[in-house]
């Protein structure tokens, strides 16, 4: 028997300010004669009996009114707006999505959809990805807690399983097939037989589909708690392969992959990306870069994985002076350097990576450009190699105090 309305549910599993929020939400809803609704994840998680912190909500009406009236109300500010007709309120600490109930139209495979609003839930609820993000809550006065449930999403979470909605669902958009594999692995819950045989059928799709797109969706798989998990997937059901060539992965990539879950630091989405590009050539690494219109630290880190491999023997000495360790690996990202202590088998390599990321990065000289100025030096490239000569020393211990490195300094400015 499942659940028709959700209130005691709500109650127990919203933050009370977030709870007020949905009140407040749902009051100007009544007083503009619109529809509102909790959706997605958000009712997903109140049926698993989980905390809730993402509120999306969806307007049968004039969203983008209720959206600025909305956060006027609370105190929010609208930082973002789309051409699908959707809103982002913030606060200080989450925010609240808004969006206009509406079906999407695809005009050729993996397009972008075109946007028609619609006038009742279900139709909005039907276009989504798959059934067990597919339910609403409303949230109107007269109809609080009731649950909307088109497409048999309760009842799939109850058997535990990952269903898409419609046939066409990866053509229309075939990122789906990386989100499907993605609530798979985070939910515990299997795709069920006739999605997973779609997913086969419908790779092509994805080779077409546009790199920036696919690599949204892929960004959000790095930062799973789990990413190795959801990349095994997506490499045995051909997804990976179907995005580029070169994800696919060997038997020694995939055990390479699951060394993340030893890893406890920070960005762990960009050492895991370092750990599933290791084995690529340089030629591949840009190629992928390329097919997923990569920008910013993620490209760096591809690149940066690609440089450190190039000095990984050297780094493996034994004797080696700790400022040719720096010299090495300062301009590098920290996270590749991560990935390499994760995954090397030499423990002198894996020491020497240590040594710098826990120590040596942060040496510096106590002297100053200033410093060197009033001891007499111009402005001018000068200053940075001499502070560069100090560095190296103290890194290698040879220099100790202020002092050590003053007296060095009068020692090369008498050569100059």
């Amino acid at each position: 028997m499942y659940m028709s309305n959700l209130t005691k549910i709500l109650q127990n599993n919203f933050d009370v300010s977030y709870y007020q929020h949905l009140i407040v939400a749902g009051e100007l809803a009544d007083c503009m004669n619109s529809k509102v609704y909790l959706v997605g994840g958000a009712v997903r998680d109140v049926l698993l009996g989980k905390s809730v912190n993402d509120i999306d909500l969806v307007v049968v009406g004039d969203s983008e009114s209720f959206a600025n009236q909305l956060a006027s109300r609370l105190g929010g500010e609208i930082t973002a707006r789309s051409q699908f007709l959707t809103a982002k309120i913030s606060f200080s600490d989450f925010s609240i999505d808004v969006a206009s109930a509406r079906r999407d139209y695809y005009s050729y495979p993996g397009s972008l959809p075109q946007v028609n609003l619609v006038k009742t839930i279900d139709q909005d609820l039907v276009r989504r990805d798959i059934s067990i993000n597919a339910m609403a809550i409303s949230i109107n006065r007269n109809t609080w807690g009731d649950l909307i449930d088109p497409m048999n999403g309760e009842e799939d979470l109850h058997q535990r399983k990952v269903r898409i909605l419609y046939k066409r669902s990866f053509r229309d958009d075939p990122t789906r097939m990386l989100r499907v594999i993605l609530y798979s692995q985070r939910l515990g819950f299997p795709v069920d037989e006739s999605s997973k045989d779609l997913i086969s059928k419908n790779l092509k799709y994805l080779k077409r589909m546009a790199g920036w797109r696919i690599f949204i969706t892929f960004k959000h798989i790095l930062r799973e708690p789990n990413p190795h998990k959801i990349l095994y997937e997506a490499h045995a059901t051909g997804i990976l392969q179907a995005i580029h060539s070169s994800l696919a992965l060997k038997d020694s990539d995939i055990e390479k992959l699951k060394l993340i879950t030893k890893f406890d630091g920070e960005n762990s989405h960009f050492v895991m990306l370092s750990i599933l590009v290791e084995s690529l050539t340089e030629s591949e690494a840009k190629k992928l870069i390329r097919r997923l219109k990569m920008t910013g630290r993620w490209v760096r880190v591809i690149n940066d994985t690609q440089s450190v491999k190039k000095v990984l023997k050297v780094l493996a000495k034994k004797e080696i002076r700790n400022s040719k360790i720096f010299h090495l690996l300062s301009h590098l990202d920290v996270a590749t350097l991560e990935a390499m202590c994760l995954i090397s088998n030499s423990n002198t390599l894996r020491s020497n990576l240590r040594l710098f990321l826990d120590n040596l990065r942060f040496v510096t000289p106590r002297l100053k450009g200033d410093d060197l100025i009033q001891l007499g030096f111009t402005e001018g490239p000068i200053i940075g190699k001499v502070l560069e000569r100090l560095a190296n020393l103290v890194i290698d211990g040879l220099v100790k105090t202020k002092e050590d490195e003053m007296n060095i300094a009068r020692e090369i400015l008498k050569d100059i």
